[in-house]
This record gives structure tokens, C-alpha cells and sequence, in this order.
């Protein structure tokens, strides 16, 4: 049996004119969006896991604080004015992005712990809401975010994910957080981002001054007294004069100012 290669009978060629609007339209629109929706998320966020630190690339992902599929609920939320008018796409704004390893993404996009901005020290920390074994080693830690940064995500972002997590544990109780500030290497939870492979001590006087000298975990008393390293806080749910007095402190602060 004779075989001939179909390349023999060359395609018709097609006028580069039909494509013409919807190369256009792929080449420049979309890729530029999504590209400046990664490289924002990325350069925020030091191309590293903002839970563990880990930056081989290999499992880094750039996920979504509110899902695509709630675009709505996005849509909704700028209504409320929980999100700027002038944000984005639930898809393509940075503010809504925040870069995990594969592990930690699993974990948030399974509700088992929520991400709480703080805003008497306009910090954000972990809460292992669902208790389980597994995240409780995370429970406390501090973020390397603040609402003053760049492309800081929206904390109201964080808000509706602690929301989901609450009602998918609806049993579990508040719990009290022992801050725990640091950089993240090595197992240990530190506080210098900057400078790979430098110790706590090489962290900037600024760094230092913010996030206290040492890194170590350091519990609080029983009192909630607080130190230079470790202060208590005790989330509640935000609803009513609660969520309406955490929305003025927020607005304050994205603006410079204190309540």
C-alpha cells in the first residue's frame, strides 16, 4: 500500500483579512490584560507563595481572591462601594490576585482558613478558621501586605473569602490569634522578603522597627499584653456596626489618616 504524505496537496490558502480583527483583537486586548494581571501579582508579591515563601515557579499560581465564576459578585460589591469603581475586571485587576504554591491555593480556595487585614496595625493575618491539623501551623501568621503598598489587595476581598470559609464551618467558633511576624524560610516564619538568604538581623531598620527584631514566635500572656514582637487579636464577625465601623477604618487608612 503507497502512502503520500498530505503534504503533497497544500492547504488553500485563506486571506490574512478574515483573521485580521480577531488576531488583532487576541494580540493586543486579551494577552495584555492577563499579562498585567500576572506581572502585577508577581512583582507584589516577590514571585514567591505568600504563605510559605516557596518561588520555584513550577508551583506557583496566580490565583483570585473572589473566583472568576463570581463575577457577579464582584459587580455587586463595586455597587456597595466595597470595591473601587475603578477596579478592574474580577478577572484582570491585581488588587483581586494574590500568588500561592499549589498547596496553600488548594487550602484557600477550600475554605479551610481565611485572610483577616487588621486594622489597628494594618496587618494581615491567616486564621485557621476550620481548626484542622493540617493548616495550624499557619494560624497567626502575618503577611507581608499593607494597604499603603502597591497594588495592595482589597482587603473587602479578603472579607467576602472569610465569609465563604464561615459558612462552610458554620460550627467553628472565634478563636484568638497570637501574631506571629517573621520572614518566611526554612520552615520559619520570619519577615525578611527582601534579601534571599539574609538573617533576621540583616533585615532594614524600617522592616525591623514594623515587624520586631527576632522573627520568633512569641506568645502573648494571658492578659493580650503585647510586645515588640507578638500582639493578641481576637476576630469577630463583621456585620453591622462592626463591618460598617471596619469599612470607615479602612477608607481612613487608604488614605493616611486614622480614625
Amino acid at each position: 500500500m503507497d502512502f503520500t504524505p498530505t503534504a503533497v496537496w497544500p492547504l488553500p490558502s485563506i486571506p490574512n483579512a478574515i483573521f485580521a480583527d480577531i488576531l488583532a483583537d487576541y494580540n493586543t486586548s486579551q494577552p495584555s490584560d492577563t499579562d498585567a494581571f500576572d506581572t502585577g501579582v508577581e512583582e507584589r508579591d516577590k514571585s514567591a507563595c505568600i504563605v510559605c515563601g516557596v518561588s520555584d515557579p513550577v508551583v506557583l499560581q496566580h490565583c483570585h481572591i473572589i473566583p472568576l465564576a463570581d463575577s457577579s459578585t464582584w459587580e455587586l460589591m463595586q455597587g456597595l462601594r466595597y470595591i473601587p469603581n475603578n477596579a478592574k475586571s474580577v478577572r484582570h485587576e491585581s488588587r483581586n490576585g494574590i500568588l500561592m504554591c499549589s498547596n496553600h491555593r488548594a487550602g484557600f480556595e477550600s475554605y479551610r482558613f481565611y485572610i483577616r487585614w487588621i486594622s489597628e496595625s494594618n496587618e494581615f493575618v491567616i486564621v485557621n478558621h476550620s481548626r484542622m491539623a493540617a493548616w495550624e501551623s499557619l494560624h497567626g501568621n502575618v503577611l507581608d501586605f499593607n494597604t499603603n503598598m502597591k497594588r495592595c489587595p482589597f482587603p473587602t476581598a479578603f472579607l467576602w473569602h472569610e465569609y465563604r470559609v464561615r459558612g462552610f464551618h458554620p460550627t467553628s467558633d472565634d478563636r484568638p490569634v497570637t501574631f506571629k511576624r517573621g520572614d518566611l524560610r526554612g520552615g520559619r516564619f520570619y519577615r525578611v522578603r527582601d534579601g534571599a538568604g539574609e538573617s533576621p538581623e540583616g533585615a532594614s531598620s524600617r522592616e525591623a522597627e514594623n515587624h520586631g527584631g527576632t522573627g520568633e514566635r512569641v506568645e502573648a500572656d494571658s492578659k493580650g499584653n503585647e510586645d515588640a514582637n507578638t500582639s493578641n487579636f481576637f476576630p469577630m464577625r463583621l456585620e453591622g456596626d462592626n463591618l460598617a465601623a471596619w469599612l470607615k477604618q479602612l477608607g481612613n487608612t487608604r488614605r493616611g489618616r486614622t480614625a
